[in-house]
C-alpha cells in the first residue's frame, strides 16, 4: 500500500508503457500500460490487478462481436448526426481509470429522444497526465469529425457508449460534387445496407455491422458510396419498427 500511495503517476521521467496486464472476457482484451519504477512495488501492482478485475462485469456489459443493422436500430436509445467539437481525458477520482470525453454537438435527432443538443459520451482508455489506458478495438470519434452515431444508452457508464462499438459509429464525408456520404469508423465507404436478420452472436466483428456494404477496392471512390440522407431514411424506417 505504501508503493501506491508514494508514487507519482503524473512524472513522465520514467514510465515505460509497461503492459501490466491483459483481461481477456468473451469479447475483448483490454490492455493497461503504467509507469515503472523503483517505488511501484509488487504491492502497487496487485492492487491496480484488483481494481481491473472489479471492472470486469463493465468490461462484459457492452459486446464487439457482429450485429446487424436492425440490432443496431432496435438496441441504440438515441441514434444522432452531429459534430465532435471536442475530445478530452479524465481520470476518475475513485476508480483510478482514464476515460475519453467526447463532446458531439447534434444537428439531427435521427431516432430517440434528447433533452439537449450537447452529447457528451465517454470511452474507457486513452491518455492522460502521461499514463496511458489501452482498450483493445476501442476508436474514438475524432475531433472536427461530423458522423451518425448509435448510442446504447446515453449517461450509462460503458467501456464504450455506441452500439456494437465501432459498428454504431459512421463518418460523413462530402464528395467532390458536395453531397455528403456515408463511411464506416475505419472510413471506409459505405455502398449500401441489406436487410438482414439478427447475426450468429458467436461471429467476431470485422468493424461493421451485418448487411453493411463497402465500396470494394484499396482506394474506393466516396461518389460510389451510399448518400447521408438514403441512410438517415433507412435509419428511422428500421427504427420505427422497434419503438
Amino acid at each position: 500500500m505504501s508503493g501506491m500511495g508514494s508514487t507519482s503517476l503524473s512524472g513522465p521521467k520514467w514510465f515505460d508503457d509497461v503492459q501490466l496486464c491483459r483481461m481477456k472476457t468473451a469479447e475483448q482484451v483490454m490492455i493497461l500500460n503504467l509507469p515503472r519504477g523503483p517505488r511501484w512495488t509488487k504491492m502497487g501492482y496487485r492492487m491496480l490487478v484488483l481494481l481491473l478485475l472489479s471492472y470486469t462485469e463493465l468490461l462484459s456489459a457492452t459486446s464487439i462481436l457482429e450485429v446487424s443493422f436492425s440490432e443496431l436500430c432496435r438496441d441504440s436509445q438515441v441514434i444522432v448526426e452531429g459534430r465532435v467539437s471536442r475530445v478530452t481525458t479524465k481520470r476518475d477520482e475513485n476508480s483510478g481509470l482514464i476515460w475519453t470525453v467526447v463532446t458531439i454537438d447534434t444537428s439531427d435527432l435521427i431516432s430517440g429522444n434528447l433533452s439537449k443538443p450537447v452529447l457528451q459520451l465517454e470511452f474507457l482508455g486513452g491518455t492522460h497526465n502521461g499514463v496511458t489506458l489501452n482498450v483493445g478495438e476501442m476508436q474514438v470519434p475524432e475531433a472536427g469529425e461530423t458522423g451518425i452515431y448509435f448510442i446504447n444508452k446515453p449517461g450509462a457508464k460503458q467501456v464504450h457508449p455506441l452500439t456494437g462499438w465501432g459498428q454504431g459509429h459512421f463518418i460523413l464525408q462530402t464528395d467532390a460534387k458536395g453531397i455528403q456520404r456515408i463511411a464506416t469508423a475505419r472510413k471506409r465507404p459505405v455502398a449500401q445496407v441489406e436487410p438482414s436478420d439478427a447475426s450468429e452472436h458467436s461471429v467476431l466483428s470485422k468493424g461493421t455491422a451485418k448487411g453493411v456494404k463497402v465500396v470494394a477496392g484499396a482506394k474506393p471512390p466516396l461518389s460510389q458510396a451510399m448518400n447521408a440522407d438514403d441512410f438517415k431514411a433507412l435509419i428511422r424506417t428500421t427504427s420505427s419498427e422497434f419503438r
